[in-house]
């Protein structure tokens, strides 16, 4: 039976990400004390970028995506599969359109790289001609016709609170969560990766969904319940400035069919000028 193992993917996907999403601020030389100056107010200090507050949201695509044909700048439309609110009030309508596109794929080549999309949703369209930007991370993907419970994959970390959706969530497990963590830098993804971890790629054994395979500082590698195909996304669930994610799958091609189904951890876009991720 061939077993899909997981961590020789980790160290060449999180370069997708941009490098201040996963390394520490470089450190500084120490600066010569000064003399305090009579009458002079302290500096003011930046304050530190607010988490968003996510809700879920339940969607399917509209087409497949697969590593295999997929290029950057392609379009890549999700539609609700049911009614949600957002933190802000901001109702999407069963069968808004979520758009995005994809920022960097690679097809899978024979022992060397594996298959991976990455994508970022940026656009709900909530009418026709009317489009809100917004932020967001996949959370979970499932096959077409699975239950989802949207509400089991929001992230319960990183001052986030899930805002429950409008839409009754079914029962279904096939997603019961996600694994969350910190560990090493983008050099150490392979070695943070649980050696012990494989799955098959007819879906007959291997981890649950939502499962930690890799952790590479603020970036989390996680199983999916579609067979062979993983998540990498921010730790504490929040979304990149430039990706909701990437889609992983080692040793073949990533490959969704129309009517997979998503949730994403959503927010209306902050105004210009506030803080951002």
């Amino acid at each position: 039976m061939k077993h899909l193992r997981f961590a020789p993917i980790a160290l060449a996907t999180l370069c997708t990400f941009s490098v201040a999403a996963q390394q520490p601020d470089a450190p500084q030389p120490p600066q010569q004390a000064q003399p305090a100056q009579p009458n002079q107010a302290a500096p003011a200090q930046p304050a530190a970028p607010a988490a968003l507050a996510l809700s879920p949201v339940t969607a399917e695509l509209t087409s497949k995506l697969d590593s295999k044909t997929a290029k950057a700048g392609d379009s890549v439309v999700l539609k609700t599969t049911e009614k949600a609110t957002m933190a802000d009030g901001t109702v999407l309508p069963k069968g808004t359109k979520i758009v995005g596109h994809v920022t960097e794929a690679q097809a899978y080549v024979s022992k060397s790289d594996n298959g991976r999309v990455t994508v970022q949703f940026d656009q709900a369209q909530i009418k026709e001609g009317q489009d809100m930007p917004i932020k967001s991370a996949i959370q979970t993907v499932t096959p077409p016709g699975s239950a989802t419970d949207a509400a089991a994959a929001m992230p319960m970390n990183g001052g986030s609170s899930p805002q429950p959706s409008s839409g009754a969530a079914s029962n279904g497990t096939a997603n019961s969560g996600t694994g969350s963590a910190a560990a090493g830098g983008a050099r150490s993804a392979t070695n943070n990766a649980n050696p012990g971890v494989s799955a098959t790629s007819n879906g007959t054994s291997g981890p649950a969904p939502g499962t930690t395979v890799a952790r590479n500082g603020n970036v989390v590698i996680k199983t999916t319940a579609v067979p062979g195909v993983l998540i990498a996304s921010s730790v504490d669930g929040q979304p990149f400035s430039n990706a909701s994610g990437a889609l992983l799958s080692a040793q073949q091609d990533v490959h969704l069919d129309g009517g997979t189904k998503m949730v994403l951890a959503m927010a209306t876009a902050p105004v210009a000028g506030s803080a951002q991720r």
